[in-house]
């Protein structure tokens, strides 16, 4: 009996171990995000907001180009499940990913996107919907980004990276740019 126990306990810890590991990076993942994402744009966080007890937080994005999706230029707001509890007086961040705290006014990036469900914030933009990601795609202050397990060292190669999919449209002055 302490045999099968002690098997149990070393499977237990085993199994925990590997669920906790990342997702590793395909072009079949990478086509699952891009394809399931109805929204799609780059934009650049202006400004937080906790709210719901502070268990979510309110990114409003400023809009910079619209790659797929029915939006309104301007602002949208992004709900980043990414907040925390209270606990004995101290706040808790969760911790997704490799984050561990929202996203901070200044981060610039292309939003991949699905309709959020999460209840609305009081923040006020200029789209009626709330967004939750399914992506995101930092732009680096060193000028590179990284995304789908790829490097891309300018944005024009990550335009060309994005042009093979779908129903996504590159802004003409980039396209532009290309040339």
């Amino acid at each position: 009996m302490k045999r099968i126990i002690i098997i149990l306990v070393a499977m237990s810890c085993w199994t925990s171990a590997f669920s906790q590991t990342k997702m590793s990076w395909n072009d079949k993942n990478t086509q699952a995000i891009i394809n399931g994402a109805p929204f799609i744009f780059e934009g650049k966080v202006i400004d937080t907001l906790y709210y719901n007890n502070c268990s979510l937080v309110a990114v409003k994005v400023q809009i910079i180009h619209i790659l797929r999706g029915n939006l309104n230029p301007g602002t949208i707001e992004l709900v980043d499940n990414l907040g925390g509890r209270w606990e004995n007086g101290i706040f808790m961040h969760k911790m997704i990913g490799e984050r561990d705290r929202p996203m901070q006014p200044g981060t610039k990036g292309i939003f991949l996107c699905k309709i959020s469900s999460f209840k609305p914030s009081p923040m006020k933009t200029d789209n009626e919907i709330r967004v939750i990601s399914t992506g995101l795609i930092f732009f680096s202050p060193g000028g590179w980004i990284e995304c789908f397990n790829k490097v891309f060292y300018s944005k024009k190669e990550l335009n060309d990276f994005l042009s093979k999919y779908p129903n996504i449209t590159i802004p003409k002055e980039e396209i532009k740019q290309k040339k």
